[in-house]
C-alpha cells in the first residue's frame, strides 16, 4: 500500500491518495468494518477535515472521475458551500485540479498501477 498526503489549496482540506493492490487493507487501516472486495475505489471522510481516496491496482480514468465527485462534494459540504447550478465556477475548478492532481499522481505510478 503507497499512500501520498496532500493539502488541497484554499479548502484547508488534507487529502491521502492510497494505492493498494485491493482495498481490503484499506477498509482494515481505517477501521471501516466493510467488505472492499469488489470495489476499485472509495472515498472516505474523516470528519476531521481530512480525506482519504483509494484506488485498488485496477484503477481506471472512470474510478478518478467518479471519486472526485464524491471528494468535491464532501470538501463542500465541510465548509457549508451549496452547490449553485447557475455559477459553478469555484465546482468545475476545484473538480479540475482534483482530477488532474490524482490522475498524474497514479499516471506516475504506472508500473504498480493501471490507469485505462
Amino acid at each position: 500500500m503507497e499512500t501520498k498526503r496532500i493539502n488541497i489549496p484554499i479548502y484547508n482540506t488534507r487529502l491521502t491518495i492510497v494505492i493498494s493492490k485491493n482495498l481490503e487493507g484499506v477498509s482494515e487501516k481505517f477501521n471501516l468494518n466493510t467488505d472492499l472486495s469488489k470495489y476499485s475505489a472509495i472515498t472516505i471522510d474523516n470528519l476531521d477535515g481530512s480525506l482519504v481516496v483509494a484506488f485498488s491496482d485496477a484503477n481506471r480514468i472512470k474510478d478518478i472521475v467518479h471519486e472526485v465527485v464524491h471528494i468535491k462534494n464532501y470538501i463542500f459540504k465541510n465548509i457549508n458551500q451549496k452547490l449553485d447550478v447557475d455559477n459553478d465556477e469555484a465546482e468545475a475548478y476545484l473538480t479540475t485540479w482534483l482530477f488532474n492532481y490524482i490522475y498524474e499522481f497514479l499516471k506516475n505510478k504506472k508500473n504498480e498501477t493501471i490507469i485505462k
